[in-house]
């Protein structure tokens, strides 16, 4: 499968042109997105949505206020017990971000292009008392993004933003349900949250309900990496 992204339109629903059959991974928010006619895309096997008709205002979101991002479209792997030999490969899978959790457990997500390789090499790695688990499947993932999202977090979770410093991530509740909230170490603010899929709906309108005062903005995938997400 090629590199380069494949928007999906009225106009061109599929190529015809004939290829072998692959299976499109969603999240599950995609129909959400698809009633907010979100412009979606083929990467890496993933359909994601790349902007909400409007780039340049989900820009300003991100760098003067709210944007509400699903980023679920990334590999993630689940390490437990003596994590520390996995993670010692970390650095050769480019763009993956860590979250320690505790002694004995972290997750890694890891672009989805990256995900194989990064198993490969965190398998090798790992001992005997080691568990390596593709954990793609079970979380969705969301991205607070934009100067607000420390008001947003107060209204979501009992933790203080000012504790969660970039690189830094928690497990804990949000929203009375689970999530794992990691800060990326970006210019704008950027928090990840990763629930389990099954919440995923719940999560995103929740957020927005929560969120109203803030004015939160869904962004795409083009508003975020123009900002240096990765």
């Amino acid at each position: 499968m090629s590199d380069e992204s494949r928007v999906l339109t009225a106009e061109r629903p599929s190529d015809t042109r004939p290829s072998e059959f692959a299976p499109v991974m969603r999240s599950p928010l995609t129909e959400h997105h698809r009633s907010l006619n979100a412009q979606l895309a083929m990467e890496h096997g993933w359909e994601v949505p790349r902007s909400y008709g409007d780039v340049e205002r989900e820009g300003r979101a991100i760098r003067e206020g709210l944007g509400i991002a699903d980023v679920t479209a990334r590999g993630k792997i689940d390490l437990r017990g003596a994590v520390d030999s996995s993670l010692a490969n970390l650095l050769q899978t480019r763009n993956a971000q860590l979250a320690r959790l505790s002694r004995d457990w972290a997750l890694v997500f890891t672009p989805a292009a990256s995900l194989k390789s990064a198993l490969h090499l965190m398998e090798q790695a790992a001992d005997r008392s080691t568990m390596v688990t593709d954990a793609t499947s079970i979380y969705a993932g969301l991205a607070l993004v934009g100067p607000r999202v420390p008001d947003l977090l107060l209204r979501l979770t009992a933790i203080d933003p000012a504790q969660l410093t970039p690189g830094h991530s928690v497990a804990t509740q949000m929203l009375r349900i689970p999530a794992i909230l990691l800060r990326r170490d970006l210019p704008s603010m950027v928090v990840e949250a990763y629930v389990a899929s099954e919440f995923a709906r719940y999560a995103w309108e929740a957020i927005f309900t929560a969120g109203h005062p803030l004015e939160p903005d869904a962004v795409g995938w083009d508003a975020l990496r123009a900002e240096g997400w990765r």
